[in-house]
């Protein structure tokens, strides 16, 4: 039996939110526990989640706490901390900085559907 893993998604633009979850509906074993629109929001959900999320996906450019003080602010709490994070962004401008800060992969935004959802479904296949 195939292992279903849950996704936590930390994104503020309604567009990106509704062409991940587009992506995520063509993965296998893969669905969505919960969303934020902001750090601060995700980490205070995560804080009381009684099942921790397989990954969480952020969007490095937010407003209120973007992911990269997401990364930081998470790294303090010790049940959050170890769950894997995937940083998504329009561009590689910021990638150095976030696996530098605890992201484990960093996957530039696609406006291509299947390109998405195989950039998501390799992060989350590949143990994240």
């Amino acid at each position: 039996m195939p292992k279903v893993r849950n996704i936590f998604l930390i994104e503020d633009d309604q567009d990106d939110l509704e062409f991940f979850m587009a992506a995520l509906r063509n993965i296998d074993d893969v669905w969505l526990s919960d969303v934020a629109v902001n750090g601060r929001e995700a980490i205070e959900k995560l804080r009381f989640m009684p099942v921790l999320p397989s990954i969480i996906f952020v969007n490095y450019y937010m407003p209120i706490m973007d992911g990269l003080d997401f990364l930081k602010e998470k790294a303090k709490y010790p049940l959050i901390k170890n769950v894997p994070v995937a940083v998504l962004s329009s561009s590689l401008e910021k990638r150095e900085e976030a696996l530098k800060n605890g992201a484990k992969t960093f996957i530039v935004k696609s406006h291509d559907e299947s390109s998405l959802r195989a950039e998501v479904e390799q992060a989350v296949n590949m143990g994240l």
